[in-house]
């Protein structure tokens, strides 16, 4: 893990995520900042990711994805709202584009489920054919 200090704070982290025996980082896992709203955290965070991108994934080299979870209500909330879009910004600020948001469902503790209906059809595939097809 790589860190930013500002005066002895964290204030951006930045580390990848790989399997045992990989030479190269499968996706960058953590990326964060402090204070979004500070100018100085933004530069550290913004500084960090360059400086141990280039030293992880070397120059030149294509980085790894990256994955961030984040609350379905980031739009709205204001906290994490500022949150995201820094992450964003920064990230962009280093060459990298969002690729795609996805929602993330959950099945919580003593939520009800819903009865079954006739939407949707559920059956074991035909064969490997058929879900290599779907992939």
């Amino acid at each position: 893990m790589w860190i930013a200090l500002i005066d002895d704070s964290v204030v951006a982290r930045v580390a990848w995520w790989g399997n045992p025996g990989d030479n190269e980082p499968a996706l960058l896992d953590i990326f964060d900042i402090a204070d979004p709203a500070d100018p100085a955290h933004r530069r550290a965070a913004r500084d960090l990711l360059e400086t141990a991108t280039r030293q992880v994934i070397g120059s030149g080299a294509e980085p790894p994805g990256y994955i961030r979870y984040v609350p379905p209500d980031w739009r709205v909330n204001e906290v994490s709202r500022r949150q995201v879009e820094a992450l964003i910004d920064i990230a962009e600020q280093t060459g990298a584009r969002v690729f795609v948001e996805r929602l993330r469902y959950e099945w919580r503790k003593h939520t009800p489920i819903a009865p079954p209906s006739r939407r949707l059809d559920f059956r074991q595939p035909h064969d490997d054919d058929e879900i290599l097809e779907l992939m």
